[in-house]
């Protein structure tokens, strides 16, 4: 006959102690849709990536013996007007409209954080002079900029990233302002201001952290944003410039009602992998906003 201590039958259960990655990543995992989501656009990064090892051609390979050939299993996409695998095109062209969402999102957010942060640490006239600024460029039509900044700067990669990241802080801005505003008023940041801690290091070290959850899932929606941006400045011939491919500049010959009708291989591609990327990045926004909904059970 087997006893039971006494002092292990009462003992409680140690509960697991989670940190707080921990306890984001497992939310984040339960949402199917956004993992899904995850692993669509890591591929799209990889393939982007090792592009030049996986194209079966040279990215300017031309072959006008073959130009306008639909998809077989030589050219598995087709090919375009000058005879180059459209395959070898559109993983080329995930480099450059991928690279160009991620650095573009990358600009705008660091100007967005910087200042919605002062605006809304100092307040005052720093408050006035920055969110001025923010209303004057919010009330030019985006396009109507990034067509005039790109006609004065000239078309290329660099060019787009830079207009696309100069005209699109404005939302991040409001937002870190809105979160500074709560987040200043809190008992611990008073502590630090008591204590006589540099503005910047509260800034840095205390508010922008505790700020950071909703800016996380802006970056997803802005990113998905440069990434649309870039294709309508591309195939309107004033982003990327051929021959480097990008999936907007893929697009171009899709003006022709012909090639639309027709020649579907030719813009078909580069329009689903703009679709299928630009989704996947706010599906995944999505799954990030409610793995860090602090409402949400662990």
């Amino acid at each position: 006959m087997k006893f039971i201590k006494a002092a292990d039958a009462g003992a409680p259960k140690t509960e697991e102690i989670l940190s707080p990655r921990t306890i984001i990543w497992r939310r984040f995992r339960r949402n199917k849709i956004a993992m899904i989501s995850l692993y669509v656009i890591t591929v799209l990064i990889l393939l982007a990536v090792f592009a030049p090892m996986i194209a079966p051609y040279e990215r300017d390979d031309i072959n006008l013996q073959y130009r306008e050939q639909p998809p077989s299993a030589e050219y598995l996409f087709g090919t375009d007007r000058n005879g180059r695998d459209l395959f070898t095109r559109n993983l080329h062209g995930g480099r450059i409209s991928l690279s160009v969402g991620i650095v573009a999102s990358s600009i705008q957010m660091v100007i967005g954080v910087v200042l919605g942060s002062l605006a809304g640490y100092f307040g005052k006239w720093v408050d006035a002079v920055i969110m001025r600024i923010t209303d004057m460029v919010l009330s030019f039509p985006f396009l109507a900029l990034a067509i005039t900044g790109a006609a004065i700067l000239g078309p290329s990669i660099y060019n787009t990233m830079i207009i696309i990241g100069l005209l699109s802080w404005t939302e991040t801005c409001r937002l870190v302002r809105g979160q500074f505003l709560s987040i200043k008023q809190m008992e611990y940041i008073e502590a630090t201001r008591s204590l006589g801690f540099n503005e910047i290091r509260t800034i840095w070290r205390h508010m922008l952290p505790n700020a950071m959850a909703p800016i996380l899932i802006s970056a997803t929606l802005i990113m998905a944003n440069a990434v649309l941006i870039e294709a309508a400045l591309s195939y309107l011939g004033l982003g990327v410039q051929p021959p480097i491919p990008s999936w907007g500049n893929i697009l171009e010959p899709a003006r022709s009602m012909d090639v639309l009708m027709r020649m579907w291989w030719l813009w078909l591609p580069p329009g689903l992998l703009i679709f299928i990327s630009v989704l996947s990045i706010n599906l995944i926004g999505d799954g990030l906003r409610d793995a860090l909904d602090p409402r949400l059970k662990n």
